[in-house]
């Protein structure tokens, strides 16, 4: 299990670049269920339960949703953190396709 900050940043990014999340696939679906997941495991949301989830994609025929987290401060002032976790296809590593989604 990772001790560090950074090993435990360097493990979620790990996690998260080996899947596919091709955008229009299932495997994008994934990925938003993943970050989700992670947001859910860390102290402060499962004391806050109610401060992270998924918003679910009306109409959406892969059924994606996106993950949200809301983190409270002690200041008045907001901070918006926003992205993205779909990835075009990899077919352009020709043979190294495989690897395409292992950073190791």
């Amino acid at each position: 299990m990772p001790c560090t900050r950074e090993e435990r940043i360097l493990s979620i990014l790990r996690q998260l670049t080996a899947i596919p999340s091709v955008s229009q696939t299932p495997s994008e679906k994934l990925a938003g269920q993943t970050i989700e997941e992670l947001f859910e495991g860390l102290p402060y949301f499962k004391a806050h339960p109610g401060q992270t989830g998924a918003h679910v994609l009306p109409g959406d025929s892969l059924g994606r949703t996106i993950p949200y987290a809301l983190l409270r401060g002690e200041s008045a002032r907001t901070l918006v953190l926003m992205g993205h976790y779909d990835v075009v296809e990899t077919t352009s590593y020709g043979n190294l396709e495989p690897v395409a989604c292992l950073p190791d």
